[in-house]
């Protein structure tokens, strides 16, 4: 245990943990500072902790001394006031790096990172010894018998079964197979009185187990178990509401069980430091964490998916068009199948259910990404996105509306492999995102072409490799009209470089060494969508009306507006809508009991019926208006008023 770990549990105790009254106490969340360990500052830890008579306890604890997450430690306070004294006190003092209350920060700021490097030989993956690939599934429950997930079920060798010792030391006592992190035991089952709460992760879980049948095919191999899942349940037996709180400490726990790759089929909450963070230890140990883009129907970025270290998934229909449901945007890395996909029922170990949405498309390329692994074992998390990215085939054909905004596109993991297996030098790329792996040659010029289909405002070149190259390694940019050319030595390459044109040109001039250089490409896409709203407004009297904008007009395409309702505390907000007319069950208003989309859902409204009143239980509200590309209609017309007690 690292030394400042054990003089902060000298001074301070250990709180026994917080069930039934969490919801009425405050969590305040400090990061300590690297230094904490000193004396002089653990005792002035101790003196403010005294003062305010509270306790901390250890976040999550990971076994190396250096991680980030071994700096946090969480209390239980009674109000938010004391909170912020005591975080604002800590942090004078310099005892800490920052402090978050309920899961915002409000001392101290994020860290600002780039993505790492990939290594410099990443384009030449070794395929060395197949191997069991282990992906974990943070949801909601799973039916371990079901024939489809049963042989493939992760199992703890380290820990004896029945035993309740913890027998290999990771915190949790006897998970064998898997880890329930919201009920703190090792059944991972849905509870029988509740399969149809309780149904998702059992859906995933066998849209990725799917996979490894897929994988003996690629090669006409024997039957091989090359996936297995680690089961993470962080959905309460008790809980009232089927949002997945406990998500993050769901990703902590598969982080700890050592998955290759962590699959997320949800998304929101909050995302702070903290998180922040644990995704960042991800990545430092070659964990691949894909997550959903979300099924709100707009160009929306939300949590984890749009983290710089996270994979983002669109759903596509059958015919590869975006899925209506589904989110897309610049944050967006690859898009898959989400439509009418056979999945495992939870209702019998033999039934099957189809089902739709990002969840779906998230689960395949999960699976595609733990069968690209199992033949190449050696790959990391950034190298497994890029070879995922680089043989994935362009969606802007057929989507043109969304040019841009699908991500480098829906990966082709029989091409993947046969083209890295044959050493495929890749020259042209249609990809609307995606990283080019060049390679000088000692006698001649190399070039690549990105040439993406649509229309952009330009598109931004970032240069991955990190080694030093000798100073007559150069690279010649240019558009395909020549307008604009700029030359480049290697080892002076800026941050990044933004080519104005369609598409641009890499010629890699000859050099005196053979030696590989990646780049990573993005388009910058052109914004239609804020004709008539926008962004976030922020609503504080104590009545008023608003409207989606577009007055006489049709409302346009891609809306994605917010508006946040602001009463005095002790208040409630109520509204109700005059007008309303949007296209149904595909342009639609959702309203928020709270000031953002992590709160829960009181009202979600579409098509051409006039909505109910709906109110609020505390002095916040959110109102969300998003929108399709393809038929709009006249909009609609709010009025709200705030009701004192």
């Amino acid at each position: 245990m690292p030394n400042y770990k054990r003089q902060f549990f000298l001074l301070i105790l250990i709180l026994t943990g917080f069930h039934c009254h969490a919801r009425e106490l405050q969590h305040l969340r400090v990061k300590v500072c690297q230094d904490f360990s000193l004396t002089e500052r653990s005792g002035e830890f101790e003196k403010i902790c005294k003062h305010y008579n509270v306790d901390f306890k250890i976040c999550h604890s990971f076994p190396e001394a250096n991680c980030e997450i071994n700096k946090w430690f969480i209390a239980e306070i009674e109000h938010a006031d004391i909170a912020h004294r005591i975080g604002g006190d800590l942090y004078s003092h310099k005892l800490i790096e920052c402090a978050e209350l309920n899961g915002y920060t409000f001392q101290g700021a994020f860290r600002n990172k780039v993505n790492q490097c990939l290594s410099h030989n990443s384009q030449s993956p070794r395929s060395g010894n197949r191997k069991v690939v282990k992906v974990a599934i943070v949801d909601d429950g799973f039916r371990l018998t079901h024939d489809a997930i049963k042989p493939f079920i992760y199992t703890n060798k380290k820990e004896i079964k029945g035993n309740r010792i913890d027998d290999d030391g990771n915190g949790f006592v006897d998970d064998i197979h898997g880890w329930d992190v919201s009920d703190h035991d090792n059944n991972v089952n849905p509870p029988a009185s509740r399969l149809k709460d309780f149904y998702h992760g059992t859906h995933i879980a066998s849209i990725i187990t799917s996979f490894n049948t897929f994988s003996d095919s690629v090669n006409h191999s024997k039957p091989q178990c090359r996936i297995e899942i680690i089961p993470v349940k962080c959905l309460s037996d008790e809980a009232t509401s089927t949002y997945l709180k406990d998500c993050y400490k769901g990703i902590e726990y598969a982080i700890k069980a050592g998955a290759d790759i962590i699959n997320c089929s949800w998304g929101g909450g909050t995302f702070s430091q903290y998180e922040r963070d644990l995704m960042d230890e991800a990545q430092k140990r070659g964990i691949l964490i894909i997550a959903s883009a979300g099924n709100f129907y707009s160009e929306l970025s939300q949590f984890p998916a749009s983290y710089h270290s996270v994979v983002s998934v669109a759903a596509l229909s059958r015919d590869n068009t975006k899925l209506p449901v589904s989110n897309y945007g610049r944050t967006v890395d690859l898009a898959d199948v989400g439509e009418n996909e056979l999945a495992a029922s939870v209702y019998g170990d033999d039934k099957d259910t189809v089902i739709s949405g990002t969840s779906v498309a998230v689960a395949r390329v999960s699976g595609k990404a733990a069968l690209l692994l199992a033949y190449y074992p050696l790959l990391n998390s950034e190298q497994l996105l890029m070879y995922l990215q680089i043989y994935a085939n362009p969606l802007e054909g057929v989507n043109k509306v969304y040019t841009g905004k699908l991500g480098a596109g829906m990966p082709d993991i029989i091409r993947t492999i046969q083209s890295i297996s044959s050493k495929e030098e890749k020259k042209l790329f249609s990809n609307a995102k995606g990283y080019i792996n060049g390679k000088f040659n000692k006698k001649s010029s190399v070039f690549y072409m990105v040439k993406p289909e649509g229309k952009y405002k330009g598109i931004v070149i970032k240069k991955v490799s990190s080694q030093m190259y000798s100073k007559s390694c150069e690279i010649i940019i240019s558009d395909s009209s020549n307008k604009y050319t700029e030359k480049f030595s290697v080892n002076d390459f800026p941050d990044s470089v933004f080519v104005p044109a369609n598409s641009l040109r890499l010629e890699f001039p000859a050099a005196k060494e053979n030696k590989d250089l990646l780049f990573y490409y993005s388009v910058e896409t052109v914004d239609s969508s804020k004709l008539y709203c926008s962004s976030e407004r922020i609503l504080n009297l104590p009545f008023g009306t608003f409207s989606d904008g577009s007055g006489d007009q049709n409302y346009c395409g891609g809306q994605d507006c917010k508006w946040l309702i602001s009463a005095k505390e002790g208040s409630r907000i109520r509204i109700a809508f005059p007008e309303f007319n949007t296209e149904a069950h595909i342009d639609k208003v959702y309203i928020f009991d709270g000031d953002g989309t992590q709160a829960r859902i009181i009202g979600v409204f579409s098509g051409p019926l006039m909505p109910p009143e709906v109110s609020s239980t505390g002095n916040k509200m959110l109102v969300w208006f998003v929108t399709d590309n393809v038929n709009h209609a006249s909009g609609w017309k709010a009025e709200y008023v705030a009701i004192e007690p």
